[in-house]
This record gives structure tokens, C-alpha cells and sequence, in this order.
């Protein structure tokens, strides 16, 4: 059996509250020092469901810190305290990632966007949908009547749960006492 090494550069990050409230996340410092001068801005997030989400970066004390679009794309995919992010840079502006919730270790369930071409229900906006949204072609309704022509049409895209393990302060007290042992 021929084996084939990666070339891509692996990391990970624990999503935290305090990022997840600020609406950025900052990268390893390790990965920031070594690469931080060869990542383009913006980059391109993209996890197993297909999407690509524009992120934009900037330099906060030597450290890659996510920014623009980063709030989007933790909301998207539900993140919450304690989801393990991994990462695979290839030297490009593509990043792939892959989101585990760290109470059962399994891969979160992506959410779908196959319904996407079905739903037959549209929104329609006086505004662009936020920065940082995934990129994807979406099939409008055959027929809309609309007084304006400056309206945007955008589906409306369900998230799917995330499987959830035991709760979390158990988890934590699980922890705690098997430092105290």
C-alpha cells in the first residue's frame, strides 16, 4: 500500500466564550510566527459542506486574529464553548476545517444546503446578505413579482443540529475530579 504524506500544515483551536463573544478568534502563535508572513488576506474557510467563507485577518501582538466574517461562520456552524477546530493551511488562501465538539468527539453534522434548490420560499431583501456569508448558487422560484428591481432575493437556509453529548458542567466536574485523583 503506497503512502502519501500531506504537505499541509495542521492546527487546532478549542473555540472559547471570550473569542466567541468577541466575534474573532485568534490563531496559534506558533503557526502566526512560522507562516504568518505567507498567508494571504482574506482567506477561505472551508469546511466538508462545500462552502467557502471569505475571513478577514489582521496582526493583533504578532498573532493572526480572525475578524470580518469570522462571527458569521461561528454562528453558521453553531460553534460554542469547547468545539476543536481543526485546520489544514496548503500555502494558499484556502483553509480547510473540520468542527468536533470536544463532549463526545464526534464531527458536528454540517448543515445541509441540498434543500436549497427545493425550497420554494424566498426572502426578499433592501440589503446585501453580511460579509462572510459561504458562497454558494442559489435556484430561484421561477416566477417573483417585485415592484423593485434593487431587491435581493436570498433563501433562507436552515441550520441542522449539532449532536450534543453530556452536559457540559458534568464534563467539566468529570475533569476536575479526575485531577483531584
Amino acid at each position: 500500500m503506497a503512502s502519501s504524506i500531506s504537505s499541509d500544515i495542521r492546527f487546532f483551536k478549542i473555540g472559547l466564550r471570550k473569542s466567541l463573544e468577541d466575534g474573532n478568534l485568534k490563531l496559534p502563535k506558533k503557526f502566526s510566527k512560522k507562516y504568518g508572513d505567507g498567508v494571504p488576506n482574506p482567506v477561505y474557510l472551508k469546511p466538508p459542506d462545500g462552502t467557502a467563507w471569505k475571513i478577514d485577518w489582521s496582526l493583533y501582538d504578532g498573532v493572526i486574529q480572525f475578524e470580518n466574517g469570522w462571527n458569521e461562520f461561528a454562528s453558521y456552524y453553531s460553534l460554542d464553548n469547547g468545539h476543536l477546530l481543526c485546520f489544514a493551511y496548503n500555502e494558499t488562501s484556502n483553509i480547510e476545517v473540520q468542527i468536533f465538539d470536544i463532549i463526545d468527539g464526534f464531527e458536528i453534522k454540517y448543515p445541509s444546503l441540498d434543500h436549497i434548490g427545493d425550497d420554494n420560499s424566498i426572502e426578499i431583501l433592501n440589503e446585501l446578505p453580511p460579509r462572510g456569508w459561504p458562497s454558494i448558487k442559489l435556484k430561484a422560484a421561477a416566477e417573483v413579482s417585485s415592484p423593485s428591481t434593487s431587491k435581493i432575493l436570498r433563501s433562507s437556509v436552515k441550520t441542522g443540529d449539532v449532536e450534543k453529548g453530556p452536559d457540559k458542567q458534568n464534563w467539566m466536574q468529570c475533569c476536575k475530579n479526575e485531577e483531584a485523583s
